[in-house]
């Protein structure tokens, strides 16, 4: 008997090891995929609030808090992450992630042996969600810290309520400033354990108190003019037909979003069904199966039905859950029930809103996969196996996403270099070939990302991009030394057309383009244009000779900038033109 107990512990030792092991391994592939993130346009604009020090860094965020939103504490967490760059956002994303663990360990009083599987399954769900929800809301930096951040601080208030601990004020007034999602729903939370202590008539004034103050943080982001606009604006409450339609449309996107990825389905199914085995351990109550079964069909309807049997099918999915967190609460699972409510409370504040996103569903995601791990780990007693098992489908389902972060990384590399090279150039280089399956948005022409990304480069707003694509890289010209931003443009009967104004301005000459009269000068040459059908101008000029001569030319108007065929500047204004393939531009010179 006693070897067979020396063999058993050498065993569970070993599957500890594994698991650690296993963790780790996680751990770093989430910080691969962060350290390998790219930058968006409100990325470049918050990574330059510290640049000009204290004076100009509170102008700034007095800016931000009139004309954008109230978020002041998640936005001044995004400023320190970019000004410190990749290493900064790599020890915030793997720390929130190990904080969840913890709280959620420390919250629902499980084993110290069982946080290890527990932080794997947590992980394992991360890097698995849906691949919109992680692009948005965990790898863009900015919307990290507006989402992934107060999730993470919602788990760490929801432990120090369970524990009494002197922190919980501090964490319920940061968990409502951090954004107004969260911020309500964090006074939720706070009001469940409330309840939750008076009905069991245990302390109940410190929760209160600690719902009072969360509201309080929340107030601070509305009192922002620019947060009171968008609810205004945001949220449509002129008729209760209109708010019954909005609340159906929300509910349709959310579950869009949610079914989009077995992942969301699968931690909500857990959740219900731990649930009620957690329920039956524990209390004996063999008919918390009910709600569970119930919710668990509810959601097969809602990720497989038509439009109206979706919304019914989710509402009813989302009653189970709501109910199954009661039941928790009742069965001394105060943490899981209470933080499930949360999640709930994260999804519905937003359904009078126009505004469901991929982002705005991590916080219910996250929380939803917290608690469905601690009822796994409470439940499953040698979770090696599936531990080990779910790790390598991890990897599995990640390595497309690894290859994609990659080369959207290697991209952001040479960009970084051509700010570095091209700083004294007419225009900056700006490379567009992302993949865009593994990043947020990477824009390209947009004027508010050129003008952040110029001023995070430390360059003028008003300068030029070069924006250019090495897979359909259109030729580009040369006129003297200047290297021109614009490209040519290939008709579909393969005319290449050249930027008129920008090249004849470029070489000293100078345009008048009014209704009554468009003319081109360049030397001692006039040209007169007239529009004629078909998209073509007639040219009329005198050549050297005295002679008058005239020539049809096929022109076309893109963003704003007129386009010809080269037969107006070789034989109008007699210049030369060579194609140097090796350096991919024309050539364009007087003769």
């Amino acid at each position: 008997m006693t070897e067979q107990i020396i063999k058993e512990n050498r065993s569970q030792r070993l599957e500890q090891r594994l698991m650690l092991l296993c963790s780790g391994a996680l751990l770093l592939l989430l910080a691969y995929f962060s350290w390998t993130t790219v930058y968006s346009s409100d990325d470049y604009w918050y990574s330059t609030f510290w640049d000009h020090g204290l004076s100009r860094y509170l102008e700034l965020m007095d800016y931000h808090y009139e004309q954008f939103n109230g978020r002041t504490l998640v936005h001044a967490l995004a400023h320190i992450v970019l000004h410190f760059g990749r290493g900064a956002f790599v020890l915030m994303c793997c720390g929130l992630c190990t904080a969840a663990v913890w709280a959620a360990g420390k919250g629902s009083g499980l084993d110290r042996q069982k946080w290890i599987p527990l932080s794997c399954f947590f992980l394992i769900g991360i890097l698995c969600m849906p691949l919109d929800i992680f692009n948005q809301g965990v790898t863009w930096i900015s919307a990290a810290c507006n989402y992934l951040f107060p999730a993470a601080l919602s788990c760490l208030m929801a432990a120090s309520l369970s524990c009494g601990s002197r922190w919980s004020f501090l964490l319920a007034f940061l968990c409502g400033a951090t954004t107004e999602q969260m911020g309500l729903a964090s006074a939720v939370l706070a009001a469940v354990y409330a309840v939750y202590g008076l009905v069991r008539r245990k302390r109940f004034l410190r929760e209160l108190g600690c719902t009072i103050v969360s509201l309080l943080g929340t107030a601070t982001i509305f009192l922002s003019p620019a947060t009171a606009n968008r609810a205004g604006t945001g949220i449509r409450m002129d008729s209760l037909e209109m708010i019954l339609d909005t609340f159906r449309q929300a509910i349709l996107r959310e579950a869009e979003i949610l079914t989009g990825n077995p992942a969301p389905l699968l931690v909500m199914a857990t959740v219900l069904v731990m649930g009620a085995a957690v329920l039956w351990r524990r209390k004996d109550w063999k008919w918390a199966a009910i709600p569970a079964g119930i919710g668990t069909l509810m959601l097969a309807v809602g990720a497989l039905g038509t439009e109206g049997v979706r919304v019914a099918g989710f509402v009813a999915a989302f009653v189970s859950l709501a109910l199954m967190a009661v039941l928790l609460m009742a069965g001394d699972c105060s943490f899981a029930g209470a933080l499930t409510l949360t999640g709930l409370a994260a999804a519905a504040v937003m359904l009078p809103t126009n505004t469901v996103e991929p982002r705005v569903m991590l916080p219910v995601y996250f929380l939803l996969l917290v608690v469905a791990c601690v009822l796994t780990a409470e439940v499953i007693r040698r979770p090696g196996l599936p531990v080990l098992a779910g790790a390598v489908l991890t990897v599995v389902v990640c390595v497309p996403a690894m290859v994609g972060y990659w080369h959207n990384y290697q991209i952001d590399l040479e960009n970084a270099a051509y700010a570095r090279e091209d700083r004294e150039k007419e225009a900056v280089r700006y490379c567009v070939d992302y993949d865009m399956t593994y990043t947020w948005v990477k824009a390209d022409f947009d004027p508010y990302f050129r003008m952040k990304y110029l001023e995070s480069i430390g360059l003028p707003e008003t300068g030029n991009v070069d924006f250019f694509s090495w897979e359909d890289m259109p030729f580009r010209f040369r006129c003297g030394e200047r290297v021109l931003v614009r490209s040519s443009l290939i008709t579909e009967d393969g005319t290449v057309l050249f930027p008129l104004r920008e090249m004849i301005e470029t070489l000293g000459g100078s345009l008048e383009w009014t209704a009554e009269r468009r003319a081109i000068g360049l030397g001692d040459r006039v040209l007169e244009l007239e529009p004629v059908e078909n998209g073509q101008f007639l040219v009329r000029w005198t050549d050297d000779a005295g002679m008058e001569r005239e020539i049809m030319v096929t022109w076309i108007l893109q963003n704003g900038d007129t386009y010809c065929a080269a037969d107006l500047l070789t034989q109008g204004l007699d210049l030369q033109i060579r194609l140097d393939e090796d350096a991919h531009c024309y050539i364009v010179d007087t003769r």
